[in-house]
């Protein structure tokens, strides 16, 4: 595999304990007050303030109870997270607010992105030759069309021209386009849970 992008700054195991305490307190604090709790960006590590693609994701009974999530990321990964796990609990649209009792049997699951880059080719047999299948997620952009396959998304998807033709069709273009102007990004991920 060519260089793969990486986060400016590696996620210690404290950190991301960090991340998973915070997300699982907001989500308590807000069934407990109604409040959202506002954080303190700049008391957390430097690994925790960079700004980068994201995703919080609730599992109960071995499946998503609430997925929500930023690529790119919009503000510090601490921030984001924040948000996102307040998100993923109460205004994911396919799940109903999640109860008290249900809280206690979540498990939380984080992931975090890589920066993308940029893969430059001229046409998609180029495009299929250059990716990695398994190992990547790809970000698509082609003026107000996006969209975006992770990594674990190559087990529904197993080759690339069945990942990358999915990807398109996400994005709400068919399956054998092409344009010189379509952008197609790739991103690493860590995951790590309860």
């Amino acid at each position: 595999m060519t260089a793969a992008p990486f986060l400016p700054l590696p996620l210690s195991k404290e950190d991301q304990r960090t991340l998973l305490e915070m997300a699982r307190e907001h989500i308590q604090m807000y069934l407990a007050t109604q409040r959202n709790i506002r954080i303190e960006e700049s008391r957390f590590s430097k690994p925790l303030q960079q700004i980068t693609g994201n995703y919080v994701r609730l599992i109960l009974d071995n499946k998503t109870r609430g997925a929500v999530g930023n690529l790119p990321g919009r503000q510090p990964l601490v921030a984001d997270i924040n948000q996102n796990a307040y998100d993923a609990a109460f205004e994911d649209p396919r799940f109903p607010p999640v109860t008290r009792e249900e809280i206690r049997q979540i498990i939380i699951e984080i992931t975090v992105l890589t920066h993308p880059q940029i893969i430059v080719v001229d046409n998609e047999q180029q495009l299929l030759d250059s990716i990695h299948p398994g190992e990547e997620g790809l970000l698509l952009s082609e003026g107000v069309h996006q969209s975006h396959l992770m990594p674990s998304d190559w087990r529904r998807f197993p080759d690339p021209a069945t990942f990358v033709g999915e990807l398109k069709r996400k994005a709400g273009l068919p399956q054998d386009y092409w344009s010189d102007t379509l952008h197609i990004s790739r991103f690493d991920t860590i995951s790590f849970r309860e």
